[in-house]
Order: structure tokens, then C-alpha cells, then sequence
């Protein structure tokens, strides 16, 4: 607290000889002796019951806070059930024990409460701005990239299946050079069979028997050609279907590893209606999901994998290692930080960067960038490459993805070729299921 700035900075004073904040020790022991003094055992339990359960209270109130407001680091694994009602009610429910306690816990209680509220009036009208040198974001961060890391160590390389199969859409039967290559490369990775497919959605006013489509009759012969791959087998089926996306999920099974779906459409931003890949993005898939976005026909030979905040989703750093394996492609991981970031907050990016190096299997660069402006700074770099890898969002709870993509500002003003990725079983939020709904039942 005094390193932070809140208390007096003589209390952050180490001794010459023991090297221990000799004050910090003496003023909270003498505290500890003089309630030895003042109280008998029943009353300092009741106090440090009552203590308990205000922190229990206020941390309940925090994850109210905390989901409220979606600060870019905050990204919990454990989604609490009837929020906010029920840390409000955790809340309420603590409270309510107090009076329970006693006097003198009812006047302890209202004692703590007057304090942090002075201390912090103090601290932030009167007293100098707290400039700390590290906060609660740097140690979750930590600690997420420590989860990371242990968690890619001990996933990356398995299959999900035996005999896997990669499911690839694409649109009308054509390709790109850069979706052939991912292919191949997908299809080396993971051992796997590749199953293409192509979907031709027919009105409803329209008999599925007697549609017309705009598929070439030598779409699988020129695929194969183009492929021509000798280790894997290339099934084909083209599906006429009233629902582009409901077709392509029937079309995953148990031995369907990954789903690669080729992106043709422009990017649109903020726009009411949804596209395909807006659909299948925010769609629960039982398996990972990579989408490309193909710019350029030229080889792929420098790969970026960006993130601003967070670790990196398992889906990205192995596919983009399968592509660079398969290609001999450079491979570089690129973080973003904000400028005013501490240095804890720098040197554990770093630590995760090199770290995950370690598990790749082809050889990879790290990049951490400083900069005021994350989203620019990443598609800067981004144009630098052949191909940029990143997750596709994860929270859709910004105002302007709900009525629009659902891939950020870098996949869409970026000038080189895009693969988003994501992993598997995250379920597109109950507000958008209704509003999908309710446009298809309007259409």
C-alpha cells in the first residue's frame, strides 16, 4: 500500500540490516497487541467475522462492476450464473449476517465502511494521484499467461478425433492460392482427409429439386488438380439447402477435426443484417473454426499471429504454425500493449511470447509494440505480412457487434489476407439467437 501510494511512503522503508519494511511490521503487530488487550477471544472472532464478511460482500459487489463495465483485460473462463442477481443477492445475503453478530460487529462494520470511505476521499481529492507501480490486471494477466502456456503444452498436437477429417466450404466450387495452400496445410497437420463442400442456398419459394446453381460441372476435377495432394483422400458434395449455415453445421461429424470456410463476401461494418460468416462466427461449433479471408495470390511467406489483450487462443498459434510448417512461411507473434502499461506488464508479455516459441514447432519471432492506438499499430504490421491469424471475438457485448461483424477493426481494415479462428463450443449469446430468429422468420 505504501509502494501504491496510499499510505505513507516511511512505511515502505527497509531496514539496513534485515532488509524487512521494519515499520510496516512494528505498526501492525502493535495493532494486533492492543486488541489482545481490548478484546476477549469471542469478541476479535466476531470482528474478523465481521471483516470477512464485508470483503466477502464487496467482492461480490466487484463482479458485478467488473462484467458491467468489460475492461479489455477482464476475460473470466467462469461465467456466473443469473448475473448480476446473484452476486447481488450473495451481497445482500452477507450484510444481513452482521446484525447477527452483535453490537459490537454492527458498530465495527459501520467503523470500516466510514474509513474506506474517508481514505478514499482523501486519496482522490485531497492526496497525491496513486501511480502504482503494478495493479490487479498485471497479476491476472500473469496469470492467465502462465494458464496458457501450461494449457498449450499439454493440447497442442492432439487430435480431437481418430482418422480426422477437415471440413473445408467454399463458394461455388472456387478457391484462392492462399486457400489451397491452408489446406494442404491443414491436411498435413492433422494427418487428415478433406471434405469440400459447397453450398448453394435456394429461396423459399423455390423447389430444392428444381434450383438452379451457379457451380461449373469441372469444380471437383479442378480442385483435385489443384490440390493434388497423394497422402489424402478429397471428398466432395455440393447441397442445396434453404440455410447456408444450419447446412454446413449437419455437415460436421465425429471425425470432422476443424471446419475451414473460404470468406469471399466484403467486409461490412455495422450493418443490420448478418452475413454467413457473421452466423457462423457467433454459432456454436463442436470443433475449432478457422475463416479466410483471401487478399492476395502470391505465396504466403511472412506470417503474423496479433492479439492485443489476453493470451492466445490454442486455434491460433497451432494452425498458424501448421500454415508456416507446411510453407516454410516466417512466423511471427505480435502483442500489443498499451504505452502507460507498467513494466510488470511488459516483462510478463515477453516471458509469454518466448515461452510459447518453446512449443511451436517451426522457429518463431516475437514482436511486443508499445503504442497509444492497439488496433492501428496491428494492422500496420498486419500489412507487412502474407497472412494475418487472430481469434475471432469472443464477447459480443459492444452495442455496434450486435447490429454488425463480428470480426474487429484489424481483420477489417487490414490489407493482406485474414484467418480468423476459433475455438470450439462458444455459444452465440441468447440475444442474438433471438434476433437471428426473428429475421429469418421476417424474411
Amino acid at each position: 500500500m505504501s509502494r501504491d501510494g496510499l499510505v505513507t511512503p516511511k512505511l515502505r522503508q527497509s531496514s539496513a540490516r534485515f532488509g524487512t519494511p521494519t515499520r510496516s511490521i512494528w505498526l501492525t503487530g502493535g495493532v494486533m497487541i492492543a486488541l489482545v488487550f481490548l478484546f476477549d477471544v469471542e469478541s476479535l472472532a466476531k470482528l474478523g467475522g465481521t471483516f470477512g464478511i464485508l470483503v466477502f460482500a464487496l467482492l461480490n459487489v466487484t463482479v458485478v462492476l467488473l462484467r458491467s463495465s468489460q475492461p479489455d483485460w477482464y476475460d473470466p473462463t467462469y461465467r456466473v450464473p443469473f448475473s448480476p442477481w446473484l452476486p447481488l443477492v450473495g451481497a445482500a445475503a452477507a450484510l444481513l449476517l452482521i446484525p447477527f453478530l452483535g453490537v459490537l460487529s454492527q458498530i465495527s462494520a459501520i467503523v470500516f465502511i466510514l474509513l474506506g470511505i474517508g481514505w478514499y476521499y482523501v486519496q482522490t481529492r485531497k492526496g497525491e494521484p496513486v501511480q502504482p507501480d503494478h495493479d490487479i490486471r498485471d497479476q491476472l494477466l500473469g496469470a492467465q499467461y502462465r494458464q496458457s502456456i501450461e494449457e498449450k503444452q499439454s493440447e497442442i498436437g492432439g487430435l480431437m478425433t481418430a482418422s480426422p477429417h477437415v471440413l473445408v466450404e467454399t463458394v461455388e466450387g472456387e478457391t484462392s492460392p492462399h486457400l489451397l495452400t491452408v489446406m494442404r496445410s491443414f491436411a498435413d497437420r492433422f494427418d487428415a482427409d478433406l471434405e469440400v463442400l459447397t453450398i448453394t442456398e435456394v429461396p423459399q419459394q423455390i423447389p430444392l429439386a428444381e434450383a438452379d446453381h451457379d457451380v461449373n460441372d469441372d469444380w471437383i476435377e479442378r480442385i483435385e488438380h489443384d490440390l493434388d495432394l497423394n497422402d489424402h483422400v478429397v471428398f466432395f458434395d455440393h447441397v442445396r439447402t434453404r440455410d447456408r449455415t444450419d447446412a454446413l453445421l449437419e455437415s460436421i461429424n465425429e471425425r470432422t477435426e476443424l471446419v475451414l470456410v473460404d470468406w469471399q463476401d466484403p467486409i461490412r461494418k455495422h450493418h443490420l443484417q448478418e452475413s454467413h460468416v457473421d452466423e457462423i462466427l457467433r454459432s456454436k461449433f463442436p470443433v475449432r473454426l478457422a475463416v479466410l479471408k483471401h487478399r492476395s495470390t502470391g505465396e504466403i511467406a511472412d506470417i503474423v499471429v496479433a492479439t492485443a489483450t489476453g493470451p492466445y487462443d490454442r486455434a491460433e498459434v497451432e494452425l498458424a504454425d501448421a500454415i508456416a510448417t507446411a510453407t516454410g512461411a516466417t512466423l511471427t507473434l505480435v502483442k500489443a500493449i498499451s504505452e502507460d502499461a507498467s513494466e510488470e506488464a511488459e516483462t510478463s508479455a515477453k516471458k509469454y511470447l518466448m515461452d510459447l516459441t518453446e512449443i511451436l514447432s517451426s522457429p518463431a519471432e516475437t514482436e511486443l509494440i508499445r503504442t497509444n492506438d492497439v488496433s492501428r499499430t496491428l494492422v500496420d504490421r498486419a500489412n507487412q505480412a502474407d497472412l494475418l491469424v487472430m481469434g475471432a471475438p469472443s464477447r459480443p457485448d459492444r452495442l455496434r457487434e450486435f447490429f454488425g461483424q463480428t470480426t474487429d477493426f484489424v481483420a477489417s481494415e487490414t490489407e493482406t489476407s485474414v484467418l480468423v479462428v476459433k475455438e470450439p463450443g462458444k455459444q452465440v449469446p441468447l440475444a442474438r439467437r433471438i434476433w437471428r430468429r426473428f429475421r429469418r422468420r421476417s424474411e
